[in-house]
């Protein structure tokens, strides 16, 4: 999918009924001085009239650690700005932890839509592989908390959260956490066509295509795919669009691809939706 052969229209045409809720994923946060988890994803839709606030919840934490943190951030949003819904537009963990927000936390009230990019809503079976691996996850884990917490997480657990993203972890998942019928559910997913496509993702990306498949170099396609999938994301060129890729982590364009058009053609569907 690729809509750089789209031009939109500067002024209000994101301007959506309801404001924009971004949650991030897994490894880092989107209030950062330094970086912007979003590139220019977030600028642009607000240059195009969108409301946008963000999660700001921890880098590393549970899904229901992090999702109660959510939950405390959108009731907040919702109190203070005098509004009934958000729009949840989340990447990677960070929309399983929005599902689990709306179907165990009661936020389906003050959700009308929530879109994924990239989130392993069927699971990883690569990560299933390696918790089989003996020390492989407990090696890692006392050192990455202790990092996390050291760059502000409340309660990071390492282990226990790339768990929880396994294919058996999130089949019980699924089984216990049922969408909503007042939220209308969108998704994306995108694919590396090979290991070089982003260095980022080099030794990932081949373990993953292994055991599951096509894979954006940590989320496969089928994995990504909930509620009404939207498309896989890719440009023309042979690089393929990385997991990194779909947030705009670089800030930049590939080749004549630009990631920010599909948030903004997405955002312009929403508003004609009425939310």
């Amino acid at each position: 999918m690729s809509t750089t052969d789209f031009k939109y229209d500067c002024g209000n045409s994101c301007l959506t009924h309801y404001p924009l809720f971004f949650i991030h994923g897994i490894g880092f946060k989107d209030n950062s001085k330094y970086y912007s988890y979003w590139g220019r994803i977030t600028g642009c839709l607000q240059n195009h009239g969108a409301k946008v606030f963000f999660s700001n919840h921890d880098r590393i934490g549970t899904i229901h650690d992090n999702a109660v943190k959510i939950k405390a951030k959108l009731d907040d949003i919702i109190k203070t700005e005098h509004i009934e819904k958000v729009n949840i537009i989340a990447h990677s963990k960070g929309g399983i932890e929005a599902r689990y927000l709306i179907s165990a936390l009661g936020a389906g009230k003050n959700t009308a839509s929530l879109t994924t990019f990239a989130s392993p809503h069927r699971g990883i079976k690569a990560i299933d592989a390696a918790c089989r691996i003996p020390f492989v996850m407990s090696a890692f884990n006392p050192f990455v908390n202790v990092c996390f917490k050291l760059w502000g997480d409340k309660n990071p657990q390492f282990k226990k959260t790339v768990k929880e993203l396994g294919a058996e972890n999130m089949e019980k998942f699924n089984a216990e956490n049922k969408d909503d019928n007042q939220v209308r559910y969108f998704s994306y997913a995108a694919k590396m066509n090979n290991a070089l496509s982003d260095i980022i993702f080099l030794l990932s990306y081949p373990i993953v295509k292994f055991i599951d498949g096509d894979n954006d170099g940590l989320i496969p396609v089928e994995s990504a795919k909930w509620g009404i999938f939207k498309g896989l994301i890719e440009n023309k060129g042979g690089r393929g669009v990385s997991h990194s890729d779909i947030v705009d982590i670089r800030q930049s364009t590939i080749g004549n691809f630009d990631i920010t058009d599909i948030y903004i053609e997405h955002v312009q569907e929403l508003k004609k939706l009425g939310f």
